[in-house]
């Protein structure tokens, strides 16, 4: 247990240990049979963390696999994965306790004694879900934590990577050394509750993948939260909340409230609050030394509710206060590329980070269409008002590919209207357009009179539309 706190002291765990070099286990004895695996100089420069490639320094033998929760249709693919890791590799499989129950009992799985020492007997870590699968299994970790392959099968698929379609060629290459390590860091939170004699009643402490949030909850007023940054006070938040997160949480609840985006690899705390009471209050970027503490004051008027990565947390009662900083145990994301790839591709792929048409030359063939259609719609137009036509002649009413609906129907309109005058002309009778029909019943009775003075006799504008309908 001793050698155990030596090399985590270190900041890495022991999945990633650092194996190259030697003082920092030098003379303690040999630790429990756990990953044997290094990730290049690991211990000598953490600015480099997130840059590393995976090596194994003997083939892992225990694999646990995460199932996503009431997914009947992973058993199958859960059963492909098992046979063929079984069959190549030799290896053992656990599976979660929810999924032993549930979806594929009778397989291999921990206890809750066991769930302690999960680091101790866990190898390799397999997920097959979504974001909120990985997130769980960061929750299962208090310090160190094996390395982990996430295969997409949620709804976003922001943080797993991997295709399980190309399960068999891509663990080949987590198993031949040929993958990346991304370090992705955690946040330390420590609750801390007091008892009405202000003495420290319960203190629980959580390592959060995304983001601890601190809102007002079922309360109806404004959230009133001193904050404090490595002891020197801040600023009170008055606003629904706040949301302390990390950078692989930017991405999330913190992009939503109006947060930046951070590479993975940047080291530190966003501080984003939630719908701020003054429109001044933008989110920062504390550096990963600062400590921040977000205390409840006592002239709180309500209650305040913490979350953790999406997980219902204590309630802060006046007094009570959250503290957090940068975890010392990251979580080890096995990817196929670096973390900038990664990052970038999940950008593009699944947030559509500024997707847009891109605007394209007058001479593309687009725009070369446009223009045509525009000249053949001219063309056509002037085909059906230009000129006087003869007597008798027959139009051609037929729709061409380029009309449309409306097109076709104005088209319409005006050739019955000129056939109703000509016929009107030759008969010597004055036909009455539609624009006449729309008129008030006293304009259209002056519009007639002018059209035909012989029919001023006449003492109602219904003689005048009985003569013209009977001419």
């Amino acid at each position: 247990g001793e050698a155990m706190d030596r090399r985590r002291s270190c900041g890495v765990a022991d999945a990633v240990c650092d194996a190259t070099d030697a003082s920092c286990t030098e003379g303690a004895p040999e630790v429990v049979q756990t990953t044997r695996l290094y990730a290049g100089a690991i211990g000598q420069a953490t600015a480099h963390l997130a840059e590393t490639r995976l090596s194994w320094e003997s083939q892992p033998r225990n694999i646990a696999i995460f199932l996503r929760r009431a997914t009947k249709e992973l058993i199958e693919p859960f059963e492909m994965l098992r046979d063929w890791l079984v069959s190549r590799y030799g290896v053992r499989i656990f599976v979660d306790p929810a999924a032993a129950e549930e979806l594929v009992p009778g397989e291999a799985t921990w206890t809750p004694e066991q769930r302690p020492h999960l680091a101790d007997m866990i190898d390799l870590i397999i997920t097959m879900g979504g974001d909120g699968t990985l997130l769980f299994v960061s929750s299962l970790f208090e310090r160190s934590v094996p390395p982990v392959v996430a295969f997409n099968f949620g709804s976003l698929g922001f943080l797993t990577t991997w295709d399980f379609g190309k399960f068999r060629s891509s663990l080949t290459r987590i198993f031949e050394d040929q993958s990346h390590l991304n370090l992705r860091r955690r946040l330390h939170v420590t609750v801390v509750q007091f008892d009405e004699g202000d003495r420290p009643s319960q203190v629980s402490e959580y390592q959060v993948l995304n983001e601890v949030v601190v809102d007002r909850g079922s309360s109806p007023y404004m959230a009133g939260i001193d904050a404090y940054v490595d002891s020197q006070y801040c600023t009170t938040v008055a606003a629904d909340g706040v949301i302390l997160s990390t950078p692989t949480g930017s991405t999330a609840y913190s992009l939503s409230a109006g947060g930046p985006m951070v590479h993975p690899a940047v080291t530190g705390v966003l501080f984003t609050p939630i719908s701020p009471h003054s429109l001044s209050f933008r989110p920062v970027v504390f550096p990963d030394r600062s400590v921040v503490r977000l205390q409840l004051p006592q002239s709180a008027r309500g209650d305040a509710q913490v979350t953790l990565d999406g997980r219902v947390g204590p309630t802060l009662r006046p007094g009570d206060c959250v503290v957090v900083s940068i975890s010392a145990f990251p979580l080890p994301c096995v990817a196929p590329l670096s973390d900038t790839h990664t990052w970038l591709a999940s950008l593009a792929t699944v947030l559509h980070w500024n997707d847009r048409r891109k605007q394209e030359s007058l001479t593309s063939a687009s725009y070369t269409e446009t223009i045509a259609a525009a000249r053949r719609a001219g063309e056509a137009e002037q085909a059906i008002d230009g000129g006087a036509r003869e007597d008798g002649a027959v139009f051609d009413s037929s729709p061409t590919a380029s009309e449309s609906l409306d097109d076709r129907k104005t088209a319409d309109r005006r050739r019955g209207t000129r056939r109703d005058r000509d016929k009107a002309a030759a008969d010597g009778t004055v036909a009455r357009s539609p624009a006449v029909a729309r008129r008030p019943r006293h304009r259209r009775r002056a519009a007639a009179m002018e059209q035909a003075p012989e029919l001023a006799c006449a003492e109602t504008i219904d003689d005048i539309e009985s003569f013209m309908r009977h001419a």
